[in-house]
């Protein structure tokens, strides 16, 4: 693909933007994708009524067959590629050739690598053993046999920010058969939320659930009372959001239990539940499609049998004769059952092998019509008319873009078998029978029109054509509506109902100095704001948004990144926002100019001591003394690489009263330390060979550091009170998970507060015991911890949005009581060898010691 310079173009705002702040017509070129409001008039790039393709691609600075590329893939047409946002059409561009499913995605192979342990590897218990170990402690803490460590937490003290507005990635959609208002979502790490108004309003439903990872929700059409929750996303290619099996609510959704016989213990496979579908007449019936094939039981989900190996994404029961199945596997074929779900044969509706995912749907209204989506040619819709046993295709909609493996959703009307829509990038409609289809979403537009990345399409059992035509839309945007499917289009007739669904997936949390002011970055949700009391925030970036930082001499001033350290900056609360990062020359390739040799999400922070000064860590540590300033700021490096392919820097820290103290932790736990602003670096051999996830300089004694490690594994937290001499082992009671997020308060050295993959967890003793609380924000995990003033903790995690603490007490007394501490203070050099389980070993659920 050959880039191009591009022209300039005027922008006009409007809605949420000029309620919030001043708005002025500014150059595109300053502006990111999704602003402040959606509601944007750009001048046409190729000028009015040039849609040629030579004209097209020259206006968009790419050549004719990358033009081509861009409108297969990502659904846009020539008129979509002239007056589309600058940035959205950069992304577009950017997708095309870095596709969602590299070896699983960016974000995915992000995550994984802060799992990874020393060797490398991602251990598949490591999730289920930290959540035991958090049960375990909270057993201990209610009897009374230990003493907690709330450090000034407590369940009154927490407030939930949102986003209520912005929504975050849904795979799971259940209405009530018989009241149409009650709905019910699965989010991928937010766990199930409750609408008992048809989406108007939501209900998080039990925050500390064993697992936040819910993929699929099924009602008993007999007894709604009873709900069945599949839980873990094993859609990408090597798995990664991992769950803990089945579990099964009597009260309507109210309260829910682990199956245990879909303990991942028993089979791998029950990490990741796709599907569950139940015999709509025995529903005691229920089948479960999972990464390690499908599963069946006959009682309710007591007991479940092993019945096919092949790994699963789908399942359907033929409505008109339940004893035909047809599950959805992931190499393009499908598995067809004739004695509901007894025994399967594989049909190769391919006759090439390993083709991509199937999606199926009956069509109630015809005996025997079955239609099927395949992740073939950008998007290939097939029919079966004998109830799955051969299969015709029938037209390439193409709406699956490249990622037909991760969204990919069919819909059948249930009294019309001619009319269908399918879901992947876009929507599209059929209404004779998959000949034809017509596009009727446009991802670019959202929330006008639906978000991209479609994962469920859900009518209510209400449901009659003209009457009353009500389907529901999952995708990575959240919850929408269409009141009337058969008349909806591109850019009318949706309705988003996010409201105050606070699933967003943050990395990252920044506040100004007063705290009215909140920013942070999102997965594929770009970077939001939140300005004074509302729980509606903006997207004033768009991209995968990564770390944030609000000046805090002057709080309209923002800054943020996309991925691979694409840095910007708004001066104006949001409502302009410029590329800062040209420059850094391993920073993002498509709008940095570099090399890319950076994480995906990639750390950058302000220096305390000098809101002027911005440090960016890639393969180098990069700085800028004229951040806020210079239209263009000046980069240096201060620190070069260190040994090893891909050792990424992955943290940063500068001592608060002093800028010269720089920490800096890489991706394979090289950690690094300077007194002179640079000039000299030493490194300290701390032990773990895992990415060094965060690292925290004691604001008043400049010696006590602490780093955080990833990685499903023990000794996580490292605490030096020496300058780097000497280290403890401070992780005690903390699960073998990563520690994501880290902050002491500010007037009690002693009050420590961790952000773990399973959640908070607090020390009133400098580490040397920990605590944690069922409130606050839940088994989710938590991104970063970040103060403003001296008694709110802005709490970031990934999936359920934003939090606050106001945090009583803190006002050091020098009391300093040691329980359970397991270890010794030793030199940075040395290294552990392993020692018998302890009880609290044994309470942490360790496996190593």
């Amino acid at each position: 693909m050959r880039l191009r310079n591009t022209p300039e173009h005027v922008w006009v705002f409007s809605g949420i933007c000029a309620a919030m702040i001043a708005c002025s017509p500014v150059k595109e070129s300053e502006i990111s994708g999704s602003i402040l409001s959606s509601h944007v008039i750009p001048i046409d790039r190729c000028g009015p009524g040039q849609r040629d393709d030579a004209v097209v691609a020259s206006a968009a600075g790419i050549d004719v067959e990358a033009l081509k590329q861009v409108r297969d893939i990502r659904a846009l047409s020539n008129d979509d590629i002239c007056t589309v946002p600058k940035s959205v059409l950069a992304r577009a561009i950017f997708r095309t050739h870095t596709p969602k499913p590299d070896s699983p995605g960016e974000w995915a192979e992000f995550r994984a690598m802060e799992q990874q342990g020393d060797d490398g590897t991602v251990d598949p218990n490591g999730l289920i053993r930290g959540l035991q170990s958090r049960q375990n402690l909270l057993r201990l803490l209610r009897t009374g046999q230990i003493r907690p460590m709330d450090a000034g937490i407590s369940s009154k003290v927490w407030k939930p920010l949102g986003p209520g507005n912005i929504g975050g990635r849904i795979r799971a959609v259940a209405i009530s058969p018989n009241d149409p208002k009650k709905i019910w979502i699965g989010s991928v790490s937010g766990g199930i939320w409750a609408s008992a108004d048809a989406g108007q309003s939501w209900k998080s439903i039990n925050d500390f659930m064993a697992s936040v990872a819910v993929s699929t929700i099924i009602i008993d059409p007999v007894n709604p009372k009873v709900m069945y929750a599949g839980t873990g996303e094993g859609f990408f290619h090597r798995g990664f959001v991992r769950g803990l099996g089945v579990f099964k609510s009597l009260d309507e959704g109210k309260t829910w239990q682990p199956l245990a016989a879909t303990d991942p213990k028993t089979d791998k496979g029950w990490y990741y539940v796709n599907r569950l579908a139940m015999h709509p007449k025995n529903t005691k019936i229920i089948l479960a499609a999972t990464r390690g094939g499908v599963f069946r039981s006959s009682d309710g989900g007591k007991k479940w049998t092993k019945v096919s190996k092949y790994r699963t994404l789908d399942l359907d029961f033929d409505p008109n004769d339940p004893n035909t199945v047809i599950a959805g596997t992931i190499q393009g074929h499908t598995l067809l059952s004739r004695d509901s779900g007894v025994t399967w044969k594989l049909m190769k509706i391919w006759s090439v092998k390993d083709r991509g995912r199937v999606e199926v749907a009956f069509a109630p209204s015809a005996k025997g019509v079955v239609y099927a989506s395949v992740d073939e040619k950008l998007g290939t819709i097939l029919r079966s008319t004998d109830g799955g046993a051969t299969w015709q295709q029938l037209s390439i909609p193409k709406h699956l873009s490249r990622q037909g493996w991760y969204a990919n959703a069919i819909w059948v009307d249930p009294v019309n078998e001619k009319h269908l829509i399918v879901g992947g990038l876009d929507l599209y409609r059929s209404v004779d029978g998959g000949l034809t289809f017509s596009k009727i979403s446009k991802w670019h537009l959202a929330p006008q029109s639906a978000h991209a990345d479609h994962h469920i399409i859900v009518a209510p059992s209400t449901y009659v054509p003209g009457t009353n035509p009500v389907v529901y839309f999952a995708n990575d945007g959240g919850l929408y509506r269409a009141a009337n499917v058969e008349t909806v289009k591109e850019s009318a007739g949706w309705e988003i109902l996010n409201n105050g669904l606070a699933i967003t997936q943050f990395y990252s949390v920044a506040a100004s100095a007063d705290g009215k002011n909140i920013v942070g970055g999102t997965q594929d949700n770009g970077s939001l704001v939140r300005i004074g009391t509302s729980m509606n925030w903006a997207t004033y970036f768009g991209g995968d948004g990564s770390f944030s930082q609000i000046d805090q001499t002057d709080k309209k001033v923002f800054y943020g990144g996309l991925q691979y350290l694409g840095l910007f900056r708004s001066l104006q609360s949001g409502s302009k926002a410029t590329r800062i990062c040209k420059g850094i020359k391993e920073a993002y390739k498509k709008s940095c100019g570099g090399t890319q040799k950076t994480n995906f999400i990639s750390p950058f922070i302000l220096d305390p001591n000098n809101q002027d000064r911005l440090l960016a860590g890639a393969d180098s540590l990069w700085l800028t003394d004229n951040a806020k300033k210079a239209p263009t700021p000046d980069w240096r490096v201060v620190k070069k690489p260190a040994p090893g392919k891909r050792n990424y820097i992955k943290s940063i820290a500068v001592a608060q009263g002093k800028g010269d103290i720089i920490w800096v932790g890489h991706n394979r736990g090289n950690v690094y330390y300077t007194t002179n602003g640079g000039q000299k670096w030493t490194e300290v051999n701390i032990g773990p060979k895992r990415t060094v996830n965060r690292i925290l300089i004691d604001k008043d004694n400049h010696r006590r550091v602490l780093v955080a490690f990833g990685g499903y594994t023990r000794d996580n937290l490292y605490l030096t009170e020496d300058g780097g001499g000497t280290w403890r082992d401070i992780s005690g009671k903390l699960p073998e998970v990563p520690i994501r997020g880290l902050a002491r308060h500010p007037k009690n050295p002693q009050w420590l507060y961790a952000g773990t993959e399973v959640g908070l967890y607090t020390s009133e003793n400098g580490g040397k015991s920990w605590s944690t609380k069922n409130d606050g924000p839940g088994t989710v995990s938590i991104e970063e911890l970040v103060w403003v003033g001296n008694d709110t903790l802005l709490a970031a995690t990934h999936g359920r949005g934003i939090f606050r603490a106001k945090v009583v007490g803190g006002v050091a007394t020098g009391r300093n009581v040691s329980v359970g501490n397991r270890a010794q203070p030793r030199k940075a050099s040395q290294t552990k060898s392993k020692m018998p389980c302890s009880a609290n070993d044994m309470l942490r659920g360790a496996r190593n010691c």
